[in-house]
């Protein structure tokens, strides 16, 4: 008796055998862990805190105690040139968070937004948004994210960078700019 089997004693065996090995082989291809060049919700906050340093840090916040004159920043909507897709929700996040709560009291700054960003986020979320026509701005916030993507072989890296800017109304002039930039690469076959 010959322990080895051959294909005609059961074809049906070798073919269960067949089916076994690829799909061992086929998980062992597709078991690595999955990378993407997204933004995560850890690089938000990077971004946030980053931004928010540099903001304390700032000639534009450096004299500014809490019996100085109110500022009244309007935040102006999230430019996004990024391959990215983030919601609203993200978006405004970036905004609003690199002003805390603490920076916007010792500073006597005021967050507020346009009428027409107040009313569609109060139409989306359901949530009742009041605009205060005695909030008139002294300063404009604005946020870009921009995005450069570089493919070779089976590497994939994606080049963010995130530029706020601080602007006074009444000149017109950019009184702070701060930015941050970072890179995130992921490796594996396009179909993976």
């Amino acid at each position: 008796m010959n322990p080895a089997l051959s294909m005609n004693d059961s074809p049906w065996l070798w073919t269960i055998v067949l089916g076994l090995a690829f799909i061992l082989l086929l998980g062992v291809g597709c078991a690595g862990t999955r990378q993407s060049t997204r933004l995560t919700l850890d690089d938000q906050e990077h971004v946030r805190s980053e931004i928010e340093s540099q903001l304390r840090q700032s000639d534009l916040l450096a004299d500014r105690t809490s019996t100085s004159p109110r500022m009244i920043i309007s935040v102006r909507r999230f430019v996004n040139l990024s391959s990215d897709l983030l919601s609203d929700a993200e978006e405004w996040r970036l905004l609003e968070r690199v002003w805390p709560e603490g920076v916007r009291r010792e500073k006597n700054i005021v967050l507020t937004m346009s009428g027409k960003e107040a009313r569609a986020l109060a139409a989306r979320d359901d949530a009742e948004v009041g605009t205060n026509a005695a909030r008139v701005p002294t300063h404009t916030m604005d946020a870009v994210l921009r995005s450069t993507r570089r493919t070779s072989g089976t590497d994939r890296t994606e080049w963010y960078t995130f530029e706020y800017t601080v602007s006074e109304l009444s000149s017109g002039v950019r009184q702070w700019i701060g930015s941050i930039d970072f890179k995130r690469t992921a490796s594996g076959k396009v179909w993976n």
